[in-house]
């Protein structure tokens, strides 16, 4: 089967003789390519090139970094200061290359089978700056399995026909350079080995860069000394010159220059079994979410869990076989009849019941349920599988939810935008007095619209991967789906088919393993398909822990609920941060207070009832985000003061740390006696860091900048109240609850990145042309864009939480200073209309002056912008930044 109509064309061609190259326009065919091949070649395929080496001082280099400030609204005298990276652009040729697979063509259609001619195509691409010459390896040093070379072409004018033959056995470098941002297209042709076998590999690798497995490690590396590995027998990357490398040659064709990453190299590998062929795929993907949580009174019975359930259809494939298409529906037992529909399917949780009239269904689709046994099939025929139907049963009847659509479902569709979703609610009512876990996973099934063979499409939530792909990248089998076709009505999907246990949709969290937060974000246990771990979904848990007779939480807020469970509601609170400071600066913070409180809940009086602070990783305090012990550093004080209290005298004790333990080291342990039903009492705790402590902002950018970063990047206290029934002085007495004081020593992040753009300077290749970090390169006329994401990483308020102290960012401004060190962009560029943000107004200075009259014409002077922002509210996922700011400069 053909993945690109126009390569199916006759494989004739000129022999290359005096060869004249055509060089199109940036934007034109090439850039129809790349969209091919990120097309074709899907999710895994799409490659992310490698940032280019350090450059050296033969360029000039041009810095940035932008500063900015605010307030904490609690603590408005608090003026916290914040600094960004340094970027660096450097005028120097710099070489680079990528080598990716385009298409295979199988010359006569259908599956790929023995004597078969099959053409694999890869696009070779100029990612430098400079124009350069591509050297190919000859035929005999290509390496293949399963498969016999009888053609080599080129297409150097990238206008789809591969006019150029290259002779077997030949190598071939290009007969004249290819401009930067440039590519040429090489085709493969040969035949498929007569004695291959079904599922056997049939693969061409087009160059020589370890590992050889398409991932970012392959392209654009240096043509130096390493080891790569191909098949039997191995081809080792051994030298510079290595004949089955694909390279760049030669300098700077206009300074005279060699690039100062040295010349690069690239390899792309492309492998189809026998019997397979290019298939159209529906891939659904469903989520799941808790998007609220009721404790509702002490008892464990009653607490309330509202789930949300979304789904999507997949608009691009992750692996390149697939082609993603339209999701249609399946056999469905629907009001005792045989019923096609796309079905997202919710078993209720074990130990909950359904609250009656809690549902409700997004735009389009219809709400069902069902009462038939979690151990029948969700989909199938009627009297095999579960039956559904419209009508409400009595709540204690059902057993799963769900909601049907009837149609087609085109690529690209999703119900995330919608308000709802597919949103009920369950109440514990069977779980056990001492509480538990609840668990629930979420499954969409359909199929491929078009599909003679009617093969089951499904998905279970917990991830973002459709079709259940084992973390995002291998399909769970061949076909795309766990579940074999329905061929006739009276037949169910065959549990067995599914390696995961789960084809009834019953959560299972020890085998499938957890989407610990809350986000859709799990990932697939070792083992996979094969392995002794599922590969599908992973479990959406909530611990429901028994109320105990203390609630202790923030200031005036001791029933506070945090982001799991009333045992990590908190407080954030930041020091200040002083101008100038660079990032990487350590600093010794002033202490910082924060007022608690603790309330005896129970009917009786609480006697002897203590507040200890706990290591950042205390069991005592749910820890979704996984805190360690290390996360706070040795030498922090705790402070805890307790005011006179009834018979109880003033109280005042210090714990410090070190090595993972809090050790008393000044005054006597709190015991407060005499606490009466429904009394709060009030407290404080300081926290004093020590000298050294990072700042929050690198320890954000330490741990990733992801969805557990915001919590870890401040220091964390847990401050458990307990009462000491046991008199052992310790916190492991039933009656206990923790609050979770957090210390953030500043809390904006701000990322400084830049891109080239080509202007009116020569083409930009490969790194340089995509926002980073990295140090990119420019000549004149180039534009550098510069952007400026800036992020509220404290732990923010989420759905179902209550009472927490979170972090706003008042009055938050942003400066770029062209003029203060180390900044030197403003003599070595001058502006480029364009300068965007996200929020707030933007104001243009030359000096000391302001611009009026908004963004000003490219070629004004500017020398500093400012984006005034406002109030930046904690950001619900830190990983997605609050907010941008973009200005640009064409280079000098």
């Amino acid at each position: 089967m053909s993945e690109r109509k126009n390569i199916a064309k006759s494989s004739q061609g000129k022999s290359l003789g005096a060869k004249t190259i055509k060089h199109h326009k940036r934007g034109s065919i090439f850039k129809r390519f790349v969209l091919a091949s990120l097309t074709m070649g899907g999710l895994g395929q799409i490659i992310s090139l490698s940032a280019i080496a350090q450059l050296t001082p033969a360029g000039t280099p041009i810095d940035n970094r932008a500063t900015g400030s605010y307030v904490d609204p609690n603590n408005p005298g608090n003026v916290i200061n914040t600094t960004s990276n340094t970027v660096r652009v450097t005028t120097a040729p710099v070489a680079g290359i990528t080598n990716t697979n385009l298409a295979f063509t199988d010359v006569n259609g259908g599956n790929v089978s023995p004597n078969d001619v099959l053409n694999f195509d890869f696009i070779v691409t100029n990612t430098g700056n400079f124009p350069s010459t591509l050297n190919l390896p000859s035929t005999a040093n290509i390496a293949t399995q399963n498969f016999t070379i009888t053609g080599y072409q080129a297409d150097l004018d990238n206008n789809g026909t591969f006019e150029t033959i290259i002779p077997l056995n030949t190598a071939f470098p290009t007969p004249a350079t290819i401009p930067a941002g440039q590519a040429i297209n090489v085709r493969v042709i040969g035949t498929v080995s007569p004695t291959a076998l079904v599922n056997d590999p049939v693969s061409v690798s087009l160059g020589n860069t370890g590992p050889n497995d398409n991932s970012p490690n392959t392209q654009n590396r240096p043509d130096t000394n390493g080891t790569g590995f191909d098949p039997t027998p191995p081809i080792n990357d051994d030298n510079a010159t290595n004949p089955n490398d694909v390279r760049t040659t030669g300098n700077d064709p206009v300074s005279g220059l060699a690039p100062v990453n040295g010349q690069r190299e690239a390899a792309a590998i492309r492998s189809v079994p026998v019997g397979s062929s290019v298939q159209n795929i529906a891939l659904a993907t469903v989520l799941k979410t808790r998007s609220n949580y009721v404790p509702n009174t002490p008892v464990t019975t009653d607490d309330q869990i509202t789930y949300r359930l979304d789904m999507r259809v997949e608009s691009a494939s992750p692996v390149p076989n697939f082609t993603p298409t339209s999701l249609q529906g399946t056999l469905i037992s629907l009001e005792g009849a045989a019923q096609t529909r796309v079905l997202v399917s919710d078993a209720i949780p074990a130990g909950t019941s359904f609250v009656a009239g809690s549902a409700i269904a997004p735009p389009g689709w219809t709400i069902v349920y069902s009462t038939s046994p979690t151990t029948s099939l969700p989909i199938g025929a009627v009297g095999v599988a579960a039956n559904w139907t419209a009508t409400p049963p009595a709540p204690a009847a059902i057993t799963r939810i769900g909601m049907v659509f009837t149609g087609n479902l085109a690529p690209g569709y999703t119900t995330v935008p919608t308000a709802s979703g597919l949103t009920f609610t369950v109440v514990t009512s069977g779980l056990a007095p001492a509480g538990g876990t609840i668990a629930n996973i979420a499954q969409v099934f359909g199929q491929t619209l078009g599909d003679p063979t009617n093969r089951i499409i499904y998905d279970e939530s917990g991830d973002q991967f459709p079709n259940n792909f084992i973390n995002g990248t291998t399909p769970p089998t061949p076909q795309g789906s766990l579940y074999g076709p329905i061929p006739t009505q009276g037949t169910a999907p065959n549990p067995a088919t599914d390696p995961t246990g789960a084809a009834n949709g019953v959560a299972n969290p020890a085998v499938h393993g957890t989407d610990n937060n809350n986000n859709n974000t799990g990932t697939e246990p070792a083992g996979g398909v094969g392995g002794t771990a599922a590969s599908g979904g992973e479990d959406n848990v909530i611990t429901i822990t028994t109320a105990t007779n203390i609630t202790n939480g923030p200031n005036g807020q001791a029933p506070g609920v945090g982001p799991t469970n009333n045992t990590d509601d908190f407080t954030n609170l930041s020091t200040p941060i002083a101008a100038g400071l660079n990032p990487g600066a350590t600093i010794d913070p002033p202490a910082v207070v924060f007022p608690n409180t603790f309330q005896n809940t129970g009917a009786g009086n609480l006697d002897r009832v203590g507040l200890v602070p706990l290591p950042p990783n205390a069991a005592n305090a749910a820890n979704p985000t996984g805190r360690q012990a290390g996360d706070m550093p040795d030498g922090t004080t705790v402070r805890i003061q307790v005011p006179a209290v009834g018979a109880n005298p003033a109280q005042d004790v210090t714990y410090t740390y070190n090595a993972g333990v809090y050790t008393q080291t000044a005054g006597a342990p709190v015991v407060l006696n005499g606490i009466a039903p429904n009394q709060t009492v009030n407290y404080t705790v300081t926290v004093d860091l020590p000298a050294g402590t990072q700042q929050s902002s690198d320890r954000f950018i330490a741990l990733g900048s992801n969805t557990n970063a915001g919590d870890r990047s401040g220091y964390s206290v847990p401050i458990v109240a307990f009462a000491d029934n046991n008199n052992n002085g310790f916190d492991n007495d039933p009656i206990s609850n923790t609050t979770i004081d957090r210390v953030y020593t500043g809390y904006m992040n701000l990322l400084k990145e830049s891109r080239i753009l080509q202007g009116t300077g020569p083409a930009v290749g490969g790194a340089n042309g995509t926002f980073s970090t990295a140090n990119k390169v420019a000549a004149q006329g180039n534009i550098i864009e510069y952007r400026l994401s800036y992020t509220n990483f404290s732990t923010p308020a989420t759905a179902g939480s209550s009472g927490n102290g979170t972090l706003n960012a008042s009055n938050f401004v942003v400066n770029d200073d062209g003029t203060v060190a180390p900044n030197n962009w403003s003599g070595l560029t001058t502006h480029n209309f364009g300068t965007t943000a996200t929020l707030g107004t933007l104001q243009f200075f030359n000096g000391a002056a302001p611009i009026v009259g908004g963004d000003p014409a490219s070629g004004i002077a500017v020398t500093r912008y400012q984006n005034t922002v406002g109030t930046v509210v904690p950001a619900p996922n830190p990983a997605t930044p609050s907010g941008t700011f973009t200005f640009r400069r064409t280079a000098n």
